[in-house]
């Protein structure tokens, strides 16, 4: 018998049978956007984590690019004023075209270097796009004007000579002068558009004064921005941000782009944040304004905006800032995308990350050992460069001949990882070398005293006659290089050797012999290295002179 009682607990069962796919449907479906719910905030927490840590390492790279960029121009600066010495244009000009004109090319951001006197007399050397070298001579002495444009080979040769009398240029009255002396002190311009160069530069300035407060000279070099604007313009921030360095006046130092002008003449100011145009970078010059550097989401008419900026201490107590300018989205409008697109082709994803992971791990292969090749290159050039520096602070010395003479052949075999180094003196009647120094780097053991006749290697002796250079590396098949291959300068034979003339006063007065250097990739930059020390070894030689002169 149907009691009401089974009537109710059937129709409840029939409920539950006929809703409790429904209920089930309800409940996947729940767990289902509750899953996607989860992980889409995970991934979104988890993006913009990844994104702070993101704009974090690239503000880092940014500075660190500057810094490496930057530090070897202004290295360079300080040793042309060392040597300079507060001497004027006229007393100094050979020697430092000289040196410049080796130094540029081992310097890729030095483009141009400036030494000036209170009189209007200018020495401007600058590197050529073919490689040659020009050299601007301003001569304002005893009231006169005369302006002589030479150009040069790396090896001194002249190539062309002009003298232009419609130049009006005067150093005195350029900003990179006047406020270098209204300062005091070394400083960093700001960009602006070089007028000779027609690219974007900054320059650093040391000007030498007296004990009195006299100025006595102006020394500066010339630093392009290209490739600082090509570096930020490649930079990868999500999909379209952009990373900007800013003074500290907020005005443009480096602009993302590669055709960028910062300005239309050497005195006008680069602009500001606020002032090309963009409403989000000038809703970022806002912030820093108000709320100095810091990382932090703006809204910008309705666009959530990552804005971050780091102060970089640069040189000389000059700050500039690294500003990072994406939108939000560009991290985060994958969050969605990815995760409807999971649900239904998780398997197709999974086979494309491991086709890609495959094409990518190929192609990372590859450019890893062309980055470890550039690299290498890179590092070798900065420690010849480094190794220059510090041998030319200590060949300044007018003393100490011996022992300055010891730290040039070690730091050269060093710098060039060659068996031996040696330097040598010719004789008043130019047929005999007498060896200064001769270092050999496995035994470390220094000797001297040891000579070389001209009827021994004539080769070697006509080449010093002519000032030139020897390369068995770089020319094998050059007659001099086949005859000093197989000569024996000491005891051992000579698979390699690079001979820089040592000249002083248009004529060779002795050579440094590189023996046996590192080829390959370490060969970079070993020809502007030697023919530098050289430089610096024939300065040295000359000031000995002078002070037993005295």
């Amino acid at each position: 018998m149907t009691t009401p009682v089974h009537l109710a607990k059937r129709r409840l069962g029939l409920a539950l049978h006929g809703g409790l796919p429904a209920i089930i449907v309800l409940v996947v479906v729940t767990l289902v956007a509750g899953v996607a719910y989860y992980l889409h905030v995970a991934n979104r927490d988890g993006a913009l984590l990844l994104s702070n840590d993101l704009v974090a390492a690239i503000e880092t790279r940014v500075a660190t690019e500057m810094y490496s960029y930057l530090e070897p121009s202004q290295k360079l600066a300080e040793l042309i004023d060392a040597e300079v010495d507060g001497q004027p244009v006229w007393q100094e000009k050979t020697a430092v075209e000289a040196f410049a004109r080796h130094a540029l090319p081992t310097i890729l951001s030095a483009t141009g270097m400036s030494y000036a006197d209170p009189e209007g007399n200018l020495l401007y050397v600058r590197q050529m796009d073919d490689g040659s070298v020009e050299d601007k001579l301003i001569d304002r002495r005893n009231g006169a004007h005369r302006v002589t444009v030479t150009r040069k080979s790396l090896g001194g040769d002249v190539l062309a000579t002009e003298e232009i009398s419609n130049d009006t240029y005067d150093p005195r009255e350029r900003p990179w002068y006047i406020d270098a002396v209204k300062a005091g002190k070394p400083i960093w311009t700001n960009a602006y558009q070089n007028l000779s160069l027609q690219r974007p530069v900054i320059s650093y300035v040391i000007p030498r004064f007296d004990k009195a407060g006299k100025l006595l000279t102006v020394i500066g070099i010339d630093v392009e921005l290209d490739d600082l604007c090509v570096f930020l313009s490649r930079l990868k921030i999500g999909l379209t941000g952009k990373a900007y360095i800013v003074d500290r006046s907020d005005r443009i130092v480096a602009f993302p782009s590669t055709d960028w002008k910062p300005a239309n003449s050497e005195g006008e100011k680069t602009p500001r944040l606020d002032e090309i145009g963009d409403p989000v970078l000038a809703a970022a010059y806002l912030h820093l304004l108000v709320e100095g550097s810091r990382r932090r989401v703006l809204d910008i008419g309705g666009r959530r905006v990552i804005a971050a900026s780091e102060s970089v201490k640069m040189f000389a107590n000059y700050d500039w800032l690294v500003l990072i300018v994406v939108p939000e989205s560009d991290f985060l409008g994958f969050v969605t995308d990815s995760s409807l697109v999971a649900l239904a082709a998780s398997i197709v994803i999974v086979v494309l990350i491991i086709g890609l992971a495959g094409l990518l791990g190929w192609r990372n292969l590859v450019a890893g050992r062309r980055v470890a090749i550039a690299a290498l290159r890179q590092q070798t050039l900065e420690e010849r460069t480094h190794a220059l520096i510090e041998v030319g602070r200590k060949l300044a010395d007018k003393t100490a001949l011996q022992a300055d003479l010891k730290t040039a052949t070690e730091t050269a075999a060093d710098a060039c990882d060659a068996k031996r180094v040696g330097i040598w003196l010719l004789s008043d009647d130019r047929l005999v070398l007498t060896c200064q120094d001769y270092y050999e780097r496995d035994a470390r053991y220094h000797s001297a005293r040891l000579a070389i006749r001209r009827d021994e290697v004539p080769v070697l002796f006509e080449a010093l006659d002519e000032a030139a250079v020897i390369d068995t590396i770089s020319a094998p098949g050059d007659e001099r290089a086949a005859a000093l291959r197989g000569s024996n300068l000491r005891s051992g034979a000579i698979n390699d050797i690079y001979v820089a003339p040592i000249v002083l006063g248009g004529q060779a007065i002795g050579m440094l012999s590189v023996e046996d250097p590192q080829g390959g990739e370490r060969a970079a930059g070993l020809a502007a290295f030697c023919d530098a020390l050289a430089v610096l070894l024939a300065l040295k030689f000359a000031g000995v002179a002078q002070v037993g002169a005295v």
